[in-house]
């Protein structure tokens, strides 16, 4: 998979190119319906497949003072593309200058550089400022660009509509089982791996940390998880919140303990969290002591979950 940066960056091959363009947050059952249609018309055609996405959350630049929560880290996405075999991701970054586009000058701009024959996008994709890039709009420029337009028709399950808001709500909420169904996918954390105080390790109880500011995270607590690396999951205990106990301060951090492994060279790789199950909610302890018992019979329950 190629990932650029700038439209300029775009290798032109005698491959016709299918293209989709989405913020593809969370990677759900929705968007992977439209990256299987994006392969599907891409093995009919020839061609090449390739994925026009975003660094940041278009919220940052719309509604800075309400920015969304993410469902999936940026490097998150971008591996889970490269599973899907994408051909080529678009890397942009979603700037003022960029939302102020019309979507006929926008597809003018990104079809000069990346000549698509075909423009896949989800039932309710608009494109251009203020949204104003519909249906209606986009077949007429599709027309005067000479690339087909296809639409893909709303995807639910049961009557629940698959959206990334909707997905956000339930981890909110904790429901994580339906979270996962949604997502088509067990909900985890990908990251990378950053270097802590040692608190953990001082306890008896090293850990691997992970920074999920500005993620959208379950309730605060001790959950059973399993930690992947390089194709490998080890069984592991995790604290999503603020370690009351151990530390000061408002900002989640998520740490995890593996149970029947060490964490040698793990500071700098990335890995993933794979939630299990909820053991119980953060708290915090008298003393260190108190603490330390509770870890313990919290590593004994997160054995029986993962067995």
């Amino acid at each position: 998979m190629k990932v650029i940066h700038r439209l300029q960056e775009f290798l032109r091959t005698p491959q016709p190119v299918i293209l989709t363009i989405g913020n593809f947050d969370g990677m759900h059952l929705g968007h992977q319906k439209v990256i299987q249609a994006l392969k599907e018309v891409a093995k009919l055609q020839h061609a090449q497949t390739a994925v026009l996405t975003f660094e940041n959350h278009p919220s940052t630049v719309l509604n800075p003072q309400n920015v969304v929560s993410q469902l999936c880290t940026l490097d998150h996405k971008l591996c889970l593309l490269e599973q899907a075999k994408i051909d080529w991701v678009v890397l942009l970054p979603f700037t003022l200058e960029f939302a102020n586009q019309t979507a006929e000058i926008f597809l003018r701009k990104l079809h000069a550089h990346i000549p698509f024959i075909h423009l896949i996008l989800g039932h309710d994709a608009f494109l251009g400022k203020d949204r104003k890039g519909d249906q209606t709009t986009l077949k007429a420029i599709a027309n005067q660009l000479e690339f087909s337009l296809l639409y893909l028709p709303e995807y639910r399950i049961e009557a629940t509509k698959i959206s990334s808001s909707t997905i956000r709500q339930l981890i909110v909420k904790g429901k994580l089982p339906e979270a996962s169904q949604l997502l088509g996918r067990p909900y985890s954390f990908y990251g990378r791996v950053k270097s802590g105080q040692g608190k953990g390790r001082r306890l008896g109880f090293p850990t691997a940390n992970f920074d999920v500011t500005g993620m959208c995270l379950p309730p605060y607590g001790v959950y059973a998880v399993k930690l992947w690396r390089q194709g490998i999951y080890f069984p592991a205990i995790a604290n999503l919140g603020v370690a009351p106990t151990m530390r000061e301060g408002s900002v989640p951090i998520l740490e995890v303990h593996l149970l029947d492994a060490t964490l040698d060279n793990l500071p700098n790789t990335f890995c993933e969290v794979v939630f299990h199950s909820f053991i119980r909610p953060e708290q915090k302890f008298p003393s260190i002591e108190h603490l330390k018992a509770q870890i313990s019979r919290d590593v004994i329950q997160a054995r029986h979950y993962l067995a």
